[in-house]
């Protein structure tokens, strides 16, 4: 903070003789680094959590350390307490209701290597039909999908006799006390918060799964020591709260990657859609397509772009205003700057040894010329998708060391949606060119 950190603040309020009570203080903050811990237990801090914070993390370490006859427990006790589940209830079926393809991937991942057998459905359509089907000991049901929401879906389960005691929890990134009493009143039996906390996840499964002899425990799977993605380092994106993630999904480094590059397809072109859905006056689908970024982004420790496309979801959803009073400037600056920092990462892995690098030998004119004139139609659409599509293969070239700076501006234009200034610099590029200037 500025004027005085956290740590010095802790210090003084410890220190104050003229207190008749010095108070419990938690650091919260955005830094796990082994340093930032010690400098804590140093201050003497009672607690350290790492954000972003889940609320029932908060809520676990608020009643750690303020609990009536519980006894406090180290950060490094709290560091060793494994997240698994009860060996009574593994090999149970569970069926995972969720649309969005990321919060799938995360969800099926953990159940699975829990020692559960997960089925997927893709909405409430899909899950009243599947749980007639077969049959499951609980259901994970997400709340707003298409064909058919959670509510719906877990009303029409319930009122079928054979399935009222089927245990059905809402696992939502909308953890409001109105959102909690509604999924009550649907007939569900809890609620999970998203982005998942395992630990949480596991005891609300273990406190509604009823145990039986037929279950068959399925071992995790080893891990692969020689796996070449757990290998590659995940770079610290300044937008992308990596390391919180990682602990989220039990650091499997292979999963996580995953998830930025399907995060990255999948939302590429959602600025696109939001604004042509402004363009239509369509709130509704701007809505909705703030709320599956929402989740998307919080799943992948983005937690700038989550709160910025959760204020907008919540100011359609509170108030039905329209959109010039959409706060899309904030969204669209934190948007940009992630989107950015993925594109970077999806070029560097799509290049390959033998490719050229900016720098070397310069490429004849006329392949120069072509990669440029190949974009500009591109980039007058305004598809973000094929305009990163017809970019990699101009940033693949061999350019003159004067149009390096052009072509970064070039890059950066394109990955936050500026097209208009991408635009006029390639404008300039093509000028060069044309102009007498001999690259070859």
């Amino acid at each position: 903070m500025p004027e005085m950190d956290g740590i010095k603040t802790s210090k003084l309020i410890k220190a104050n003789n003229q207190l008749s009570k010095i108070p419990t203080i938690i650091m919260v903050t955005a830094h796990g680094r082994e340093e930032i811990k010690k400098e804590a237990q140093n201050a003497g801090l009672d607690g350290f959590l790492i954000k972003p914070v889940t609320p029932s993390v908060l809520l676990d370490t608020v009643v750690t350390y303020l609990g009536k006859n519980t006894s406090k427990k180290t950060e490094d006790d709290l560091d060793r307490e494994k997240e698994s589940l009860p060996l009574t209830i593994q090999g149970a079926k569970i069926l995972l209701v969720e649309d969005n393809a990321i919060n799938q991937e995360i969800a099926n991942e953990i159940l699975k290597n829990a020692g559960l057998i997960v089925t997927i459905a893709n909405n409430g359509k899909e899950a009243v039909e599947k749980v007639k089907e077969s049959e499951f000991d609980l259901v994970l049901m997400d709340l707003q999908m298409p064909e058919m929401n959670g509510f719906e879906a877990t009303k029409i389960i319930k009122s079928d006799p054979s399935l009222k005691d089927l245990p059905v929890l809402a696992m939502t990134a909308n953890v409001m006390k109105h959102d909690i009493e509604k999924c009550m009143n649907a007939g569900m039996q809890g609620h999970i918060a998203k982005p998942i906390d395992t630990k949480y996840l596991f005891k609300m499964l273990g406190k509604w799964i009823k145990p039986r002899e037929e279950f068959t425990s399925i071992p995790t799977p080893p891990k692969d020591s020689s796996n070449e993605m757990d290998d590659v380092e995940i770079p610290n994106f300044p937008e992308i709260n990596v390391q919180k993630s990682l602990e989220m999904i039990g650091g499997d480094k292979a999963l996580y990657r995953k998830l930025l590059f399907q995060f990255h397809d999948l939302c590429l072109n959602s600025m696109q859609e939001i604004e042509a859905a402004l363009e239509e006056d369509d709130i509704k689908t701007v809505g909705s397509l703030m709320h599956t970024l929402k989740g998307a982004s919080g799943s992948i420790g983005a937690t700038n772009l989550a709160s910025a496309s959760g204020k907008i979801e919540s100011q359609i959803l509170e108030k039905g205003v329209g959109k010039p009073d959409l706060d899309l400037d904030n969204f669209s600056e934190c948007f940009g700057k992630v989107i950015s920092s993925l594109s970077q990462l999806n070029t560097r892995d799509s290049k390959t040894k033998d490719q050229p690098e900016m720098g070397r030998p310069v490429e004849d004119h006329k392949t120069l010329l072509d990669s440029l004139n190949d974009l500009e139609p591109l980039l007058k659409t305004r598809k973000p998708k094929k305009c990163a599509q017809a970019l990699e293969k101009v940033l693949s070239l061999s350019w003159p060391p004067d149009l390096l700076g052009e072509i970064k501006n070039l890059e950066q234009s394109v990955n936050k949606y500026k097209f208009t200034k991408a635009i006029a610099t390639l404008e300039s590029l093509i000028k060069k060119l044309n102009h007498g200037e001999n690259y070859e």
